[in-house]
């Protein structure tokens, strides 16, 4: 990233420099540090396993995983688009549920932890 100070420019080196900035792109981009799902399913025991980040239809059938959410979320504006770390309360999927050794558990909360950075 570059910052632009406009002070003591001749009107030639003003126009470049602005037209510069406008020129340039800058996209956010979005980092999940961390997932916490809250449901009815005992806590999976021992280092690196995970509980179920998968999200059924009324078929049974996967119809999403977490990031899956997260991204849907970020896409359509709900996430924060400033720079830096965020902790967010994620909407439950009305439609979708958790499935855990095959039997469906209640879901009370999402949340996510996400950083924003931006590139130009």
């Amino acid at each position: 990233m570059r910052a632009l100070t406009l002070r003591g420019l001749k009107d030639e080196d003003l126009l470049g420099s602005i037209s510069d900035a406008f020129q340039s792109t800058i996209y956010l981009l979005l980092q999940v540090l961390n997932v916490t799902v809250t449901n009815t399913a005992p806590s999976p025991e021992g280092p690196g396993q995970i509980g179920s980040f998968g999200f059924y239809n009324e078929d049974g059938k996967l119809a999403a995983v977490l990031p899956d959410l997260v991204w849907q979320v970020w896409r359509t504006g709900q996430l924060p688009h400033v720079l830096g770390e965020h902790e967010v309360d994620l909407p439950l999927p009305s439609n979708l549920h958790q499935e855990v050794n095959g039997r469906a558990v209640e879901t009370f909360a999402l949340k996510t932890k996400i950083r924003v950075i931006s590139l130009v």
